[in-house]
């Protein structure tokens, strides 16, 4: 059973915030007509979860490609990770027709369960079938039919081993390349999922878990700095000349690098156990909260506005008070994702490993 690495779960809590951050001016510029931090680059936070992805999932279950362990644990596993609190949230966004909905004029009738298409959108919903945002009513989440994709993939090569899961991992970025310089396409919004250059920042996630794996190099602190200054400054330069544009190869690489990098450096400082003294409990405990936190906050950013301008109910709000209002409302909104990842996200995710018989250990990724 692998060791949880502290310094990684702390990256999965900033990459978190860093989201609700992003997301969090436009909503405060409805509510207050103000945004405090004006940070344009949050979305780069979910592409890290990509690699991060990619990086924790061949750390965990390497062994079990090369093994040939039980596809059905693997399953089971990601399936009481990513769906259980999903539907949860789905469910309240739905039911509580969440702010979101006023941004999608057409989502409520896409949605409609008196319509055989309404209910085939729904169920589609469910699963985390690929779809458009304008039939997402939890917009958030359409990053993780990418992840579900790649664990379909990964259950494969559990099942085939070793020796086919080279050519698995091989025939899908081949497939990305081809589909990227357009030698073919498709137009159902599933094969544009598998096929995106998104993709690419998952494999580069999978390369990184691997070679920390095998511990077969490291990285000196002075090259990492260069090399990450280096790769970085290459994406700011390409993010000015062409703009981030998630289905450009070239961009989708340079970010899927780049975090991969700082993955892999980070995770090197547990393997020296830095986080024994550097780890704080307080920022591992919102990295572990970090999937609440995420799907949470689109559904409670806008309440907590709502509810702070009931309380002041004043016409007029001043400027240096929006300010303190909007980091209230940042702080409350990731206490929000904590207090759900520890009252349900965490008992739901215990009760079902008790019930399928899924063992965890005290210290462990799954």
């Amino acid at each position: 059973m692998k060791e949880q690495l502290k310094f990684v779960q702390i990256l999965r809590g900033f990459a978190a915030i860093a989201v609700v951050v992003y997301f969090l001016d436009s909503i405060t510029l409805v509510y207050f007509r103000y945004s405090l931090f004006h940070f344009n680059y949050g979305y780069l936070a979910i592409n890290f979860f990509f690699s991060l992805s990619g990086f924790i999932i061949t750390y965990v279950h390497l062994k079990e490609i090369q093994h040939s362990r039980s596809v059905r644990k693997f399953i089971l596993k990601r399936f009481v990770r990513v769906y259980p609190l999903y539907w949860l949230v789905l469910l309240f966004t739905i039911g509580l027709e969440s702010p979101e909905f006023k941004e999608k004029p057409s989502l409520l009738s896409a949605i409609n369960p008196t319509t055989t298409e309404g209910w085939i959108i729904i169920i589609k919903n469910i699963i985390l079938y690929p779809l458009p945002d304008s039939q997402m009513p939890l917009g958030i989440a359409w990053g993780l039919p990418y992840a579900i994709i790649f664990y379909i993939l990964f259950a494969l090569c559990i099942k085939l081993g070793w020796k086919a899961t080279k050519y698995i991992f091989t025939g899908w970025l081949l497939l990305i390349l081809l589909y990227s310089f357009h030698i073919f396409s498709g137009s159902l919004l599933l094969v544009q999922t598998v096929l995106s250059p998104m993709n690419i920042q998952i494999l580069t996630g999978c390369l990184a878990g691997y070679f920390f794996t095998k511990n077969s190099f490291r990285i000196k602190t002075s090259v990492f700095i260069y090399l990450i200054v280096s790769i970085a400054m290459l994406t700011i330069a390409f993010i000015y000349w062409k703009g981030s544009d998630n289905r450009n190869l070239l961009f989708t690489t340079m970010v899927g690098i780049t975090s991969s990098l700082i993955i892999f450096y980070t995770v090197s400082l547990d393997r020296d156990k830095l986080s024994k003294n550097l780890g704080s409990s307080f920022l591992v405990l919102i990295g572990d909260s970090s999937y609440s936190i995420f799907l949470t906050h689109i559904l409670f950013i806008p309440y907590i506005c709502i509810a702070l301008n009931k309380v002041l109910n004043v016409p007029v709000i001043p400027v240096l008070l929006k300010s303190i209002l909007i980091i209230l409302v940042l702080l409350l909104t990731i206490v929000a994702g904590v207090i759900t990842h520890l009252i349900i996200e965490r008992p739901v995710l215990n009760f079902l490993r008790k019930k399928l018989r899924l063992k965890r250990q005290k210290k462990s990724w799954i």
